[in-house]
């Protein structure tokens, strides 16, 4: 587990300066009950996302295949939260430079869900 002290993971920090290479992270979503949520999305390079839950291995929510800069909330995409644990993969394409990304969870207009929890 990987914990970054800032509002974003950097992949060259955790596996050191790499290219032409993608790397995952999987994290999960704690929901009170049923929801439709956002999640906003920073990415430098590309990203695809899966809801892993309640469809294990089911097709990606979002995939934005770009060369970019890193810049917080860049993408949004609306996810439905089961009630209780919802599993989150995310996959960052990496070029060359900076390799990071951000998720948050949100409602359309960037605001904190009541009961939403994070867990590694």
């Amino acid at each position: 587990a990987y914990a970054s002290p800032y509002n974003y993971t950097d992949f060259n920090v955790v596996f050191g300066s790499q290219t032409y290479c993608a790397a995952y992270a999987y994290s999960y979503i704690y929901a009170p009950s049923a929801v439709s949520a956002y999640l906003w999305i920073g990415s430098a390079d590309g990203v695809k996302v899966w809801l892993t839950a309640p469809s294990p291995g089911g097709p990606s929510l979002f995939t934005h295949d770009v060369y970019r800069s890193y810049v917080a909330d860049q993408d949004r995409v609306a996810i439905p939260l089961k009630a209780g644990w919802n599993g989150i993969l995310v996959k960052i394409s990496q070029d060359t430079g900076e390799w990071k990304f951000s998720v948050k969870v949100c409602d359309s207009a960037g605001n904190a869900l009541p009961g939403i929890a994070t867990s590694f």
